[in-house]
C-alpha cells in the first residue's frame, strides 16, 4: 500500500509539473508595472514575437494620480521607453543570474552607440533581496525592481523563450 501511495504521489507531482509547463508554454508576454508616488517607477514587458524573437521594453513612469493611487506610463516622448532584442544566450544569462543570485551585464553596440543591460541582485532597505533590471541607452537610464517571486517567473519565461527560439530553428 505504501508503494502505491508513493507512486500515486509521484504521478500527481509529475502531472502537475507537466500541466504547469504546458500552460506556461503559451505564455508569450510578461508585464510588470511598478508605479510609485515619487513618480520614479518603471514598467517592463518581455515579449516573444510571432517570429520567436524576444524583445524587452522598459518604460519610465510619467505621472502619479494621488487620488486614485495610480501611475501612468504612456507618453508621446520617445525617450520615455527603450526596447531591445535579447538573444537566447542573454536569456540564459538572465535565468542563470536569477538561479545563482549573481549579476548579468552586457552591451549592445549599434551605429556608433551602445546600450548597457544589467540584471543584478541587490538588498532592499528592509533587508530582503531583489533584482534590479536596468538599461542605459545614449546616457538615458531605464529600470525596474524585480522581487524574488517575480524573478522566478522571469526565469521561467526565459526558459520558455529559449525553448521556443530553439524549436523554431532561430537559434
Amino acid at each position: 500500500m505504501i508503494a502505491f501511495q508513493n507512486l500515486f504521489h509521484f504521478s500527481t507531482i509529475f502531472l502537475l509539473i507537466n500541466i504547469s509547463n504546458f500552460i506556461l508554454s503559451f505564455m508569450n508576454r510578461l508585464t510588470f508595472y511598478k508605479p510609485n508616488p515619487k513618480n520614479t517607477g518603471g514598467a517592463a514587458q518581455f515579449n516573444i514575437s510571432d517570429k520567436n524573437e524576444v524583445y524587452v521594453t522598459l518604460t519610465r513612469q510619467v505621472s502619479w494620480d494621488d487620488e486614485k493611487k495610480k501611475g501612468t506610463f504612456k507618453s508621446e516622448n520617445p525617450l520615455n521607453s527603450v526596447s531591445l532584442k535579447l538573444t537566447i544566450f542573454e536569456l540564459g544569462a538572465i535565468a542563470h543570474a536569477i538561479t545563482t543570485k549573481t549579476t548579468f551585464s552586457t552591451v549592445h553596440m549599434f551605429q556608433g552607440g551602445s546600450t548597457s543591460i544589467s540584471f543584478k541582485p541587490y538588498t532592499k532597505k528592509n533587508g530582503e533581496m531583489a533584482f534590479g533590471f536596468s538599461v542605459i541607452k545614449n546616457k538615458e537610464k531605464y529600470g525596474i525592481g524585480i522581487e524574488l517571486s517575480e524573478a522566478y517567473v522571469v526565469q521561467k519565461f526565459c526558459d520558455i523563450a529559449i525553448e521556443k527560439v530553439i524549436d523554431s530553428g532561430q537559434a
